[in-house]
């Protein structure tokens, strides 16, 4: 069993995440693991087959050691530790058949690897191809990176990858030194900076270029990639053949600094060289020239000569070498000698400043620094010099066309054996752009803090266990404070409501320990001394893994809220008080949803709980059954979004019957769905004490009849005894018809026809009375009010004729029907023309006459007037007419035309008096006619 670990184009074409398990049968080999390999994954086939058709060997290595099998056959056996599965194996990609590029790990003296490093004849696997190098990828998640793996391959780069994860990956670049580092971020919380900077502040690490690649393309982020240390950022999505073209260049950009390093330290040993291999060759003649002769000496001169010139034509080519090298690379660089004397500036500073060599050797460079920082540089550079520290500065530096640039400046002494200082090497590199940065990333950190210090609003920072890390200045404002005390353990004692500090100790403590926003209310103290209600929100701010790492709070002013619901609980309160004592309950209620918001009180009226939902059938079924017609009509019309009244009665679970009276109003239309609200009463009590008034009514009204009744008792005596003496009349003379010889049939006939009509008038006489005595309920019915005047005109005419009254009838032929009572509306007549008939009773110098008459009043209503021509009234006594007990007659008890007033308002009608243009008085009543004035008066 082979562990095998697929580089990460091959992993995405094969679909697996890592290490892979692989059967090989016989031999380990090279080819058999490949051939085992394209057997799992038959995907891989054309991928690997293309490499060996194009005559590649796959590079195989270790995990642990990296052997390079790039150099054996195909057929060779790989080492024990792999096939015995003990060590993994992992396959990079392809080499070019044929070449057997070895690593540069021995060189016979410091020249060969000076010139090695120069000129590029002795390069790694990697270097061989075009200049292409390893590759490491640091990444926060391996989705959208297979196409950059791929072009990195495909061009002939080793690639690595690695999980964001700090400590491991630190060790993995030592233990590589990949020759670029690249950092992709595309999550905005993932701290990639840290990567960058922990390499950077690595010396082991800090020359490896890092380029970040990241999806979020903003001049912060931007910013804070170059702060880091990165070399470049590039915005993904990306241009492959940008990336690819950045890539080359800074790590060839890495590799001329390396050779140039190193160049400078072979050249400062071997300057040295010529005159000591001339002394040593000198002291070689002299012994030489004693022990064998002159001859010999002479030719060993020559051949020290040769040599010598040898390696003053090496050194020259190497001087070149680095020359070419130092002005080629794209960045200033400097050398001086021990004592600040600057000796060399490379073309890229000279072509920068618009100098030549001779103006800017000695201290002549510093004509190019900016005045402000010239002399401060200077001091710094002399510092440096006599300390022999390190110089890392900043400085502006005048470009050829006068403007200057930001640069930040390095140096590093090169010493001796003996630690004396030889010469410097410093670098100028252009860090405006970074400057800007850091100054856009300033702004925005200021702009940020200002926002936070100016919104009213209070923010805290706090730690995982909720101690105080910052606070903005609305916080330090409100409390007095500074941000010291804030941080104190015993601020929230101090200035959080002692009831509150209790509360919320325990709650505010377990929920900093679960990663989820939570909220509570609490009181704090100003700078007054008082307090004020506070909204608090937490929000955590969590790591990868799902840790709190930062819990951020806001604090909004509720004390105006807070005191408002409190206003709204009192009159809600009031309300429902109010409500209970009038026994009148509100709703809020949408039809078309069967949607309902009742009151308590309203809860209450219907012996409902208030826990029900209600619901438009629920109350059906209370309603009486009489009335469900008229709460269906109701129903109906509310449907439609129009206004309703409504008055029936429920039957509750106890079989209590309740009258409810009460209206509805549209509060909003939407969409065809009106929403009501309205109120209810509870008039059940109301109904029975209306019920013992009309009951009390009947009975004053039949007292008023009697009364009435007995003043006209003569009268009534007429009228019954003009039928009874026709009928005796009429018996006796049909009598004698019939004892005549022979009998007079027909007119005996005639007579008792006669006879039969006496007593037909003597009956209605009888039950107009009786029901006029009767006590009986207010009954209604469809009403003649034409023909209910004449019937009390035939009670009153004798009387009438008695007091010498002429009656005049003007009564209306088109009259509409009325709905009444039909005797209580007699009995108002009567009494208006018993009243009329009085006020003419002491009348000598005029005909006493009376008019009644109907007519219509107005669409709806009818009309009947009683005019007498009597004395009159007084304008003080219309106020009083109709009250109770009061009369302007010697012998009247004042309840007349009090009854009278309340039958026609029970009636729905009016009545009223008003003098006439001569003598005498009128008194009408008007009432509505047809089933409406029913309706209302039955209400």
């Amino acid at each position: 069993m082979i562990r095998v670990e697929l580089p990460a184009h091959l992993r995405t074409l094969a679909q697996v995440d890592g290490e892979v398990k692989i059967d090989v049968e016989g031999e380990v080999t090279q080819r058999s693991v490949l051939d085992a390999v394209e057997a799992c994954y038959p995907m891989l086939r054309g991928a690997i087959r293309d490499r060996i058709s194009q005559e590649r060997r796959p590079f195989l290595r270790f995990f642990a050691c990296e052997t390079d099998l790039s150099h054996e056959p195909p057929d060779a056996p790989v080492p024990v530790g792999v096939a015995s599965g003990a060590e993994p194996l992992l396959i990079i990609g392809a080499l070019a058949g044929g070449q057997e590029a070895r690593l540069p790990l021995h060189a016979s003296s410091e020249s060969d690897l000076t010139h090695s490093l120069i000129s590029d004849v002795r390069m790694t696997p990697s270097q061989e191809r075009k200049h292409k190098g390893s590759i490491l990828v640091i990444h926060d998640g391996p989705a959208g990176l297979e196409l950059l793996f791929t072009i990195l391959t495909e061009h002939g780069y080793a690639v690595r990858e690695r999980q964001l994860d700090l400590e491991p990956h630190s060790r993995f670049v030592k233990d590589t030194l990949p020759d670029l580092v690249l950092v992709d971020v595309r999550k905005p919380d993932t701290d990639g900076y840290q990567v960058c900077a922990s390499l950077t502040n690595d010396p082991t690490t800090r020359a490896i270029p890092v380029i970040f690649i990241s999806s979020i393309d903003r001049s912060v982020n931007q910013a804070k990639a170059l702060l880091s240390g990165a070399v470049d950022y590039v915005t993904n999505p990306f241009d492959a053949e940008e990336v690819l073209w950045r890539i080359e260049t800074h790590i060839s950009l890495r590799r001329l600094r390396e050779n140039l390093k190193s160049a400078a330290c072979n050249h400062g040993a071997q300057s040295v060289a010529p005159n000591g291999d001339l002394d040593r060759a000198f002291q070689e003649i002299h012994v030489l020239t004693q022990v064998t002769g002159r001859k010999h000496a002479e030719e060993k001169v020559r051949q020290s000569s040769r040599e010598l010139k040898k390696a003053e034509e090496a050194l020259q080519s190497s001087e070149r070498s680095l020359a070419a090298i130092i002005n080629t690379i794209p960045t200033t660089a400097w050398t001086t000698r021990p004592d600040g004397y600057c000796d060399f500036l490379n073309q890229v500073w000279l072509d920068y400043v618009g100098m030549t060599a001779e103006q800017a050797q000695g201290w002549g460079w510093a004509e190019a620094i900016h005045p402000d920082d010239r002399k401060s540089l200077v001091e710094e550079w002399q510092s440096c010099l006599a300390s022999g520290t390190p110089v890392d500065t900043e400085a502006r530096i005048r470009r050829y066309d006068a403007s200057y640039r930001a640069f930040l400046i390095r140096a590093n002494p090169l010493r001796d054996e003996s630690g004396n200082i030889l010469k410097w090497y410093g670098t100028c590199t252009d860090i405006e752009d970074r400057k800007k940065a850091e100054e856009a990333l300033r702004l925005s950190e200021r702009n940020l803090s200002l926002t936070i210090n100016t919104i009213p609003t209070f923010i805290q920072v706090s730690r995982p266990d909720g101690s105080v890390l910052s606070v903005n200045q609305t916080v330090l404002d409100y409390h007095g404070v500074t941000l010291q005390d804030v941080q104190k353990d015993e601020f929230r004692d101090q200035f959080y409501h002692p009831d509150d500090v209790k509360r919320m100790r325990e709650e505010r403590k377990e929920a900093l320990t679960r990663p989820l926003q939570f909220e509570y209310e609490q009181r704090a103290m100003g700078r007054d001394g008082k307090y004020r209600w506070f909204l608090v929100r937490y929000n955590p701010l969590l790591d990868e893994q799902g840790r709190i790492e930062r819990w951020y709070a806001t604090a909004f002013d509720i004390e105006d809220r807070k005191r408002a619901e409190a206003q709204v609980e009192q009159a809600y309160l009031r309300l429902a008080e109010a409500q209970r004592l009038s026994k009148t309950g509100s709703f809020i209620t949408d039809l078309l949803a069967d949607d309902h918001n009742w009151s308590e009180e309203t809860f209450r009226i219907f012996e409902f709980d208030p826990a029900t939902k209600v619901t438009v059938q629920m109350i059906r079924d209370m309603v009486h059954p009489e009335d469900l017609p008229t709460f269906d009509a109701v129903i109906a019309r509310g449907m439609t979004g129009t206004d309703v009244d409504f008055l029936f009665r429920l039957v509750t679970s106890r079989g209590a019957v309740k009258h409810i009276r009460g209206m509805a109003r549209v509060m909003v239309q939407n969409a065809d769905r009106p929403l009501f609200i309205g109120a209810l009463q509870d008039i059940t009590e109301s109904k029975v004490a209306e019920e013992a008034l009309d009951r009390a009514r009947s009975e004053l009204a039949h007292v008023a009849r009697i009364t009435t009744l007995n003043a006209l008792t003569a009268s009534i005596a007429h009228e019954i005894n003009q039928p009874l003496a026709s009928l005796i009349t009429n018996a006796s003379i049909c009598l004698r018809r019939l004892n005549a010889d022979p009998p007079n049939i027909d007119g005996a006939r005639e007579t008792v026809m006669r006879t039969i009509r006496d007593g037909n008038r003597a009956s209605d006489v009888i039950t107009r009375l009786r029901a006029l005595f009767s006590k009986k309920e207010f009954t209604l019915e469809t009403l003649d009010l034409n023909e209910v005047t004449r019937e009390v005109i035939a009670l009153s005419l004798g009387d009438l004729q008695r007091n010498q009254v002429i009656l005049r009838s003007e009564l209306a032929d088109d009259l509409p029907r009325v709905t009444g009572d039909r005797v209580q509306l007699q009995q108002v007549i009567l009494n208006l023309l018993r009243n009329a008939s009085d006020a003419m009773g002491s009348i000598e110098d005029r005909t006493r006459q009376l008019l009644i008459g109907t007519h219509r009043d107005g669409a709806d209503r009818v009309r009947l007037s009683v005019q007498d021509a009597g004395c009159g009234v007084t304008p003080q006594d219309f106020e009083k007419l109709f009250e109770a007990f009061y009369t302007t007659k010697g012998g009247g008890m004042g309840i007349g035309l009090f009854v009278s007033r309340s039958i026609i308002e029970r009636h729905q009608g009016r009545l009223w008096a008003e003098p006439n243009d001569g003598p005498g008085t009128t008194f009408s009543f008007s009432i509505p006619c047809g089933p409406a004035g029913a309706k209302d008066a039955a209400a």
